[in-house]
């Protein structure tokens, strides 16, 4: 719906997809972000819908996991935005 106001707001039908683009390009950031200050969201999620607190950053394991975790929901947004994009 968003998408579709948006369109008929400029005019253009292409721009339908740019909200996808931008959540993408921001979810793409937004983990990648947290992979820089070594602080994996994926991590930070889990942990907190598990209620273990900050037990998992003490263990190098499972910190490496949840970073690597990460990159997927880094590539995963990015992928859309390089292959899903409509073209031209």
């Amino acid at each position: 719906a968003f998408g579709a106001f948006v369109a008929s707001r400029t005019g253009k039908a292409e721009d339908f997809f740019l909200p996808g683009i931008l959540i993408n390009a921001g979810s793409a950031i937004v983990y990648l972000t947290s992979i820089t200050i070594r602080r994996p969201l994926i991590g930070l999620l889990v942990s907190t819908v598990t209620g273990e607190g900050r037990a998992w950053y003490q263990d190098p394991e499972r910190r490496s996991a949840y970073t690597k975790a990460s990159w997927i929901w880094v590539f995963l947004p990015f992928g859309r935005l390089v292959f899903g994009r409509p073209f031209s």
